[in-house]
């Protein structure tokens, strides 16, 4: 039988499936445990991470520079919509973005009046 000692420098605290209050978290959440299980985590997610949901939200009519270089994870069906989102854009930056192709590149100038700069290097899809 094999000897364990404590170690005295461990003050780890493990937090059993007791100790978890799944009412009060649910109502601070606003969780509904009907919807899917990938909207489930979208809204367990911390609102400092960036994500195409919190971009969603903090792009509006106010927003004119917007660094999107490398974000490899957005998908071209949002990007298509950032015109609509954030109208007077001044300056985008989708650097590196090597998914983005011609027609999405286009949805996304179509209402983009106020448009100064736009950095598209290494955009190897268009």
């Amino acid at each position: 039988m094999p000897v364990t000692t404590k170690d005295r420098f461990d003050r780890r605290v493990v937090p059993t499936l007791d100790s978890i209050e799944f009412d009060k978290d649910a109502e601070k959440a606003k969780i509904d445990y009907d919807d899917p299980e990938e909207l489930l985590n979208l809204r367990r997610m911390r609102h400092t991470v960036l994500d195409e949901e919190n971009l969603g939200k903090i792009l509006n009519d106010e927003t004119e520079c917007l660094d999107l270089e490398a974000k490899y994870w957005i998908g071209a069906d949002f990007i298509e919509k950032i015109g609509k989102m954030a109208p007077n854009l001044k300056e985008l930056s989708l650097r590196r973005m090597s998914h983005l192709i011609n027609p999405t590149f286009a949805d996304i100038f179509l209402v983009l009046k106020e448009m100064e700069a736009v950095d598209l290097c290494d955009c190897t899809g268009l």
